[in-house]
């Protein structure tokens, strides 16, 4: 019954990370409605109101520990959090939402593999095979391979932020999973929120006079839909699904947030991906699911 309980909590997860790549765009494509700076604040902000907030009603002890663990909390926030969402949404601003979930799905994955062949750590044979069939679906995601042959024409600088995004996340996950070991998740992730919002104040006022606060209702509906749904309910079902299911599976259970941003994208954004732009998102997410089965069925037979 818990597992169940865990995969469900997972699903739900992955269905409002999803939803957040959707949302982004919706407010930053075409005439954007925020900028990606006031973006970072409200979500952060505000998901770390939601988690104080919930950490109160809990009657959850948030202080913190020590020097050395408001350090840790620094340092994970500055990665993983902040640079993470504010490389996002610039990119964001040129990429579809399937792109940038995709990219920031397979990202990760992909940046730890090379990292391993470059530092020459052990690698298997699965490991870079998936690495290369990620690189060819990414190719046709991205509309480098076409019908016609290569092309590499265009403007590649929302990919290359996305990059860079998923290289923040790879970065600050070595820090995040350290902060959780020891510490409450809830408190924890609450104050990796307010440790994002309050490190965009001060570039918020160098950068003052090129800030856009939405003017409609509808936009602000969606930056606190950011804050609260995908940002904190969302933390919080992922911790919990991490006491009940092995990593293997939460990370297969991740697999599913391009598919569900490439519904939502679809429906309520009108972007549509070609036929081999579609094949290209399964090579990737399949390349990915099978480097996970197998590293988890080496582990089981050690």
């Amino acid at each position: 019954m818990r597992e169940y309980q865990g995969y469900l909590l997972a699903l739900l997860t992955t269905m409002l990370w999803g939803s957040s790549f959707v949302a982004a765009r919706s407010l930053l494509a075409g005439t954007p409605q925020t900028d990606p700076l006031f973006m970072v604040f409200c979500r952060f902000g505000i998901g770390a109101l939601t988690l104080f907030l919930l950490a109160f009603l809990l009657k959850k002890d948030v202080r913190i520990k020590s020097r050395r663990h408001a350090w840790q909390i620094f340092r994970a926030a500055s990665l993983i959090y902040w640079g993470m969402s504010l490389l996002l949404f610039m990119g964001q601003k040129t990429t579809s939402a399937t792109t940038g979930a995709l990219i920031l799905e397979s990202g990760p994955a992909v940046l730890t593999i090379l990292w391993k062949l470059f530092s020459r750590q052990k690698t298997t044979v699965t490991e870079c095979f998936g690495c290369l069939f990620c690189f060819f679906g990414s190719m046709l995601v991205l509309k480098i391979i076409t019908p016609e042959g290569f092309n590499f024409s265009g403007d590649w600088s929302g990919q290359i932020l996305l990059l860079a995004s998923a290289v923040c996340w790879v970065a600050g996950s070595v820090y995040t999973s350290e902060l959780m070991k020891n510490s409450d998740k809830l408190a924890t992730t609450a104050w990796l929120c307010l440790t994002a919002a309050l490190l965009t104040l001060p570039v918020m006022g160098i950068f003052h006079e090129t800030l856009l606060i939405p003017r409609t209702l509808p936009a602000w509906g969606t930056l606190f839909y950011f804050g609260i749904f995908p940002t904190a309910i969302a933390f919080l079902c992922w911790n919990a699904a991490m006491l009940v299911l092995p990593l293997w599976k939460l990370n297969l259970m991740q697999n599913l947030t391009p598919l569900f941003t490439l519904a939502g994208a679809y429906f309520l954004l009108g972007e549509k991906l070609p036929p081999l732009g579609l094949a290209g998102m399964f090579i990737v997410l399949g390349s990915l699911s099978s480097i996970i089965l197998f590293t988890a069925k080496r582990q089981r037979s050690i």
